[in-house]
C-alpha cells in the first residue's frame, strides 16, 4: 500500500478477498462499492437486467458494445431463464416454494394429485402468498382448504361408505308382483322382454293413477304412492291407449271398429250439435267396453263364478247354468244397443247395413272381453294352486322362420314349410318363495 508515492504496507495472502479483508476496506457495502469501483476503472460496464432491491448480484461486461449483452440478459431474465439468485446461494424459502411449484407441475389434477399436495400448506399461508408463489387460482385454494379440513393435510381422500336404502320389504315386493301378475290389470307380451330385467314386457290395461287406486284398495298397508310409481319406471311396464296389436281379435273387432265409427260420425253427420252428442256417447261406450265392463264380471280368486242381476254380467247365464232371474240391465250395457239404434235415424238408409255390421263387431268384441276375463281368472287360480312340485306352462306362437337360398324367386319362397318358433313361459313356485318365471324360445 503506497502513500505519497512511498510503499508503506505490504499484505500477502492466497486469495485477493483475504488481502482486502486484512486491509480492512472490504466490509459490508464498502466491499461491493470497492469491487464496483475496480471494475469501472478496468473499463467494465454494469449490465444487470433487474433492480438492486430484487437481488444484490450484478452482471458486468468489458465488451466494447455492452448494449448487445444487456439486451441478451434482459431477454433471458424476462423469459425466466435467468434467476436473480444463483442456485448455490438460494435461500431456504426459495427452495421450499420451488419444490412445491415443481410438485404441482409434475402431478395430475384432481383429488389424488395437485389438490392433495397443495393441501399440505393451504391452511398455513394466505391466499395472496399462495397465488403469488405457486400461481394458483383463488377458487383452487378454496377447494384445497375444504379438502384439507375434511381429509387432513396431505392425506388420502376418505372413501365415503355406500349407503344402500331398501325402499320396500320382501312382503311389499311380493304384494306388488302379485298385483301385476293378475291379468285383469295387465297384458303380458309373449315375445318381447325387458333388456334390463330379462322379464316379459307388461302392457298396462289402465293408467298408472287408476292402477294405484286399485292397488291401494287391495293392499291398504302396502307401498306408498311414490314407491309404486318408481317401481313402474323403466321399459318393463308400458301403458298404451291402443293395445290392438297384442290381439288380432281386439284389433279387428275392437280398436279398428271404434276408429271406423269415429270416421263415420265425423263425415256423415253434418249437424255439429248432433256430432258432438254422438261423439260423447261413443267415447263413453268405448271407455266402458275397454275398461269398466270387465270390472262388472264377478269371478273369485279361485275361478268360481256367481249369479249377477244384470244378464250381460252373469257368466253363469252365459254358460247356461243360471236358473235365477235377472231383474236389471246396467246403463253401460244398455248403451251398447241404444247407441246404434239412435245412430241409424240420423244417417242415410244406405249406411244402416254398415251400422249393423259395426254393432255385430262390437258384440263380438264384448263376448271376446268376457271370455278373456274368465280365462284370465282361471289362469290366476291355477297360479294360486301352484306348489313346489308343479309348474305351469304357457306356450304361444311367436313367428315362423323360413329358410332362404341365394337368388331365390318369390314363387319358390312361398309355400315353404319352415320352422314355427314358439315362446314358452314356465311358472314355478319353489318352497317359501315367490313365483319364478322363465322365458324360453323353442322351435
Amino acid at each position: 500500500m503506497y502513500q505519497d508515492f512511498e510503499l508503506k504496507y505490504t499484505y500477502i495472502d492466497n486469495d485477493p478477498n483475504d488481502v482486502w479483508r486484512k486491509v480492512g476496506i472490504l466490509q459490508g457495502h464498502r466491499e461491493i462499492r470497492a469491487w464496483q469501483a475496480m471494475l469501472s476503472h478496468a473499463g467494465c460496464t454494469n449490465i444487470t437486467p433487474y433492480k438492486k432491491d430484487t437481488s444484490p448480484y450484478e452482471f458486468w461486461t468489458r465488451s466494447g458494445d455492452p448494449s448487445c449483452d444487456r439486451e441478451n440478459l434482459h431477454f433471458l431474465y424476462i423469459s425466466g431463464f435467468l434467476h436473480p439468485f444463483p442456485r448455490q446461494y438460494c435461500g431456504d424459502g426459495d427452495i421450499f416454494w420451488n419444490c412445491f411449484h415443481q410438485a404441482l407441475k409434475a402431478n395430475k389434477k384432481g383429488y389424488d394429485g395437485k389438490r392433495r399436495i397443495l393441501s399440505i400448506i393451504a391452511e398455513k399461508f394466505s391466499y395472496n402468498v399462495l397465488m403469488e408463489k405457486l400461481k394458483v387460482a383463488q377458487v383452487s385454494i378454496l377447494e384445497v382448504r375444504k379438502y384439507a379440513r375434511i381429509n387432513g393435510p396431505g392425506c388420502v381422500i376418505i372413501e365415503k361408505p355406500i349407503r344402500k336404502v331398501k325402499r320396500i320389504t320382501s312382503e311389499q315386493k311380493q304384494q306388488f308382483d302379485l298385483f301385476f301378475q293378475n291379468k285383469a290389470h295387465i297384458i303380458m307380451s309373449s315375445y318381447k322382454t325387458d333388456a334390463k330385467t330379462g322379464q316379459p314386457v307388461v302392457y298396462l290395461k289402465n293408467t298408472k293413477n287408476v292402477l294405484w287406486e286399485k292397488f291401494k284398495e287391495t293392499f291398504p298397508n302396502g307401498i306408498k304412492c311414490t314407491t309404486f310409481y318408481t317401481q313402474l319406471m323403466g321399459n318393463q311396464y308400458i301403458y298404451r291407449e291402443d293395445l290392438g296389436g297384442l290381439c288380432s281379435t281386439c284389433s279387428t273387432y275392437g280398436y279398428k271398429t271404434f276408429e271406423d265409427i269415429t270416421n263415420l260420425i265425423k263425415e256423415k253427420i253434418n249437424n255439429a250439435e248432433l256430432q258432438d252428442i254422438f261423439s260423447q256417447r261413443y267415447c263413453f261406450l268405448k271407455c266402458y267396453l275397454k275398461r269398466e265392463y270387465e270390472e262388472h264380471l264377478v269371478v273369485t280368486d279361485r275361478g268360481v263364478i256367481s249369479h249377477d242381476p244384470c244378464i250381460n254380467h252373469c257368466l253363469l247365464y252365459a254358460f247356461g247354468e243360471c236358473n235365477a232371474s235377472h231383474t236389471c240391465i246396467c246403463n253401460g250395457c244398455q248403451e251398447v244397443f241404444q247407441f246404434f239404434q239412435d245412430l241409424k235415424p240420423n244417417l242415410n238408409s244406405t249406411y244402416h247395413e254398415e251400422i249393423q255390421e259395426y254393432q255385430d263387431r262390437i258384440l263380438y268384441y264384448l263376448a271376446h272381453q268376457t271370455r278373456k276375463t274368465y280365462l284370465n281368472a282361471q289362469f290366476n287360480a291355477a297360479l294360486l294352486d301352484l306348489n313346489e312340485d308343479g309348474g305351469l306352462l304357457v306356450v304361444d306362437y311367436k313367428m315362423k322362420v323360413l329358410p332362404k337360398t341365394a337368388r331365390e324367386i318369390k314363387q319358390e319362397f312361398f309355400g315353404k314349410k319352415g320352422w314355427a318358433l314358439h315362446t314358452v313361459l314356465l311358472y314355478t313356485k319353489p318352497k317359501d318363495t315367490l313365483l319364478k318365471l322363465g322365458v324360453y324360445n323353442r322351435y
